[in-house]
């Protein structure tokens, strides 16, 4: 049975309305942009120390963390209304493929890029001696794990897709899984290619995670199949882009890359 506070990004806690959700999401992160500009006058006072200061760094880092998640809910989900007997219609309806593309597109974007403005040493440097790279790393890989290995959002899709009606429109779950390898990897198509840490462990946690989709044992079989293709289109763009690395770290970052999906895509082969 479909719970449709799962699956119906409008009937979660925090709904940000049915059909606005990524404009809504967008124009929270331009006012978290805003805040975080602004944390250091409304928080740092004469003899104190930073506490105040770290705690509401913290918090809008988790602000963004759930105003993407969001986002994320609208891949592979439905509108819902209650409804009985009497009444007509059907109670689910998948939400429609543009609004789904344009959901992975937005997350490309916003969640998969460095949130540069999160960067500002005047801040870091008085909290922290490091961690952030670590702690917008969590965000990415937990956004990425949503949308490539959820059973069940990979299990409605693959029914979406199965039950449309000739002509209708569908994001497939194959679409999705190439749109965030595009984003994921875009800097492999770049005439020169430089991966930032950040980007590093974004694409590391990309391979982990088809890892364990590809090799788990209660992972969906279409997603499997579908990432082993996936990671495959991504191990020929390294080949090409391999030439191309701009420092040694990029470069040694695609060297393991390439071994690693070696690994996952035959895991007994030595």
């Amino acid at each position: 049975m479909v719970d449709a506070g799962r699956a119906d990004p409008g009937q979660e806690t925090e709904a940000v309305g049915d059909q606005n959700t990524v404009q809504s999401t967008r124009l929270g992160i331009r006012n978290l942009e805003r805040v975080v500009a602004m944390l250091i006058p409304a928080t740092v006072k004469p003899g104190e120390d930073y506490t105040d200061l770290k705690s509401m760094y913290n918090q809008a880092i988790g602000q963004w963390r759930t105003e993407l998640g969001h986002v994320a809910a609208i891949v592979g989900g439905v509108d819902s209304q209650e409804k009985y007997g009497e009444q007509q219609g059907v109670r689910f309806t998948p939400i429609s493929a543009d609004r789904q593309r344009d959901a992975v597109a937005f997350l490309n974007e916003e969640a998969f890029k460095t949130p540069t403005f999160f960067l500002d040493k005047d801040i870091l440097r008085r909290i922290e001696v490091d961690g952030v790279v670590g702690q917008i790393g969590q965000v990415q890989s937990r956004l990425l794990r949503t949308l490539m290995a959820d059973t069940a959002r990979a299990a409605q899709m693959i029914e979406f897709a199965t039950l449309a009606s000739p002509g209708e429109q569908v994001y497939t779950l194959g679409e999705m899984f190439a749109d965030v390898r595009n984003g994921v990897w875009s800097e492999l198509a770049d005439g020169s290619v430089k991966i930032d840490a950040f980007r590093r462990n974004l694409q590391r946690a990309y391979l982990d995670i088809a890892d364990s989709v590809i090799n788990g044992k209660s992972s969906n079989d279409d997603a499997a199949a579908l990432l082993r293709g996936e990671l495959q289109t991504v191990d020929e763009s390294i080949a090409r882009a391999l030439p191309h690395a701009a420092d040694e770290i990029t470069r040694r970052h695609l060297e393991a890359a390439h071994v690693r999906i070696g690994r996952v895509l035959e895991p007994g082969k030595e």
